[in-house]
């Protein structure tokens, strides 16, 4: 299995490296209005070292984490985050005052499951819900998530300048910026779970670690020579589960797996072959002909076995 392993962590190598040229200035993007070819490596780190302090920066990031979910396609989460995002700029010169006073908790909210229910919804003066729905967010789930986020926001990150990365960047145990999410059913916000917070920390995680001049850095790897502790950011999806079963054994559970893994390098290799499975992609990516052709009866093996 060691071959297979290698070419894992050789997609992790090309997750790191699309996380930089691809998906942060695309984030820049969204927080600064300028055109993406024009961004230079300092807007980048300039945006990186905003996540901390700026409540904005910061709930882009965890939304952009947070909304791509299992059971529907990167297209429709793309699209309903792009709505989410254009309506928290409304609010961006505001601070996070603006939504405080746009009143975001409404408790009709907890028995509305369908856009049908949205449609007949009387927002009252939950003016950001309305807009939301309105602007072309129409999946329930998220608007709930979005309104929990904002809840959770005033309520645990004040001190922080109401910014979520600033609360876990402050803990020096990644298990302790897991827990924040889980302590209580005050902290658990709606449509979220264990498997998209760990999305939301690794990927802050590496951000940490892929920009070392940054004015802040993350003390968790300190921590990480605990078995248990890595855990914490290996999200375990349908496809890293299957190709971790296929790996280390068909009867494990989602938590020996994290163990056998060890890596969020390896980790995140696992989730960009299965969230791909695109052997056009892969050929672009530089991908060996050799490791293409391994990939593909792996792959092959793995939906076999119905594992």
């Amino acid at each position: 299995m060691n071959k297979i392993q290698g070419i894992f962590k050789k997609f992790g190598q090309i997750f790191r490296k699309q996380l930089i040229e691809e998906w942060l200035p695309n984030e820049t993007y969204w927080v600064t209005g300028k055109d993406i070819r024009a961004l230079e490596k300092e807007d980048v780190e300039q945006y990186v070292n905003g996540l901390k302090n700026n409540w904005f920066y910061a709930l882009n990031f965890f939304f952009s984490r947070v909304f791509f979910k299992g059971g529907r396609g990167d297209i429709l989460s793309g699209r309903y985050l792009e709505y989410t995002r254009e309506i928290l700029s409304s609010y961006e010169e505001k601070n996070f005052q603006g939504i405080k006073e746009a009143q975001y908790s409404l408790p009709s909210l907890e028995k509305v499951r369908k856009k049908e229910h949205l449609k007949k919804m009387n927002w009252g003066n939950c003016k950001i819900g309305e807009n939301l729905f309105k602007y072309g967010l129409t999946n329930a789930t998220d608007i709930k998530c979005v309104l929990g986020t904002f809840g959770f926001v005033k309520d645990e990150c004040e001190k922080y300048n109401y910014s979520i990365v600033g609360l876990v960047a402050d803990k020096e145990k990644v298990q302790d910026a897991y827990n924040i999410f889980f302590t209580n059913s005050k902290s658990k916000i709606f449509g979220t779970g264990p498997k998209t917070i760990s999305f939301f920390l690794r990927d802050l995680y590496t951000v940490t670690q892929l920009f070392p001049t940054i004015t802040w850095s993350l003390k968790w790897a300190e921590n990480k020579d605990e078995i248990s502790s890595s855990r914490y950011i290996q999200p375990i999806d349908g496809w890293v589960r299957k190709l971790g079963r296929k790996l280390y054994g068909k009867e494990l559970k989602d938590e020996e797996i994290q163990k056998k893994i060890g890596d969020e390098r390896l980790n995140q290799g696992m989730w960009l072959v299965g969230s791909t499975y695109d052997e056009c992609k892969w050929m672009r990516w530089n991908i060996e002909k050799d490791e293409v052709k391994t990939l593909k009866q792996f792959l092959r093996e793995v939906n076999e076995e119905d594992i």
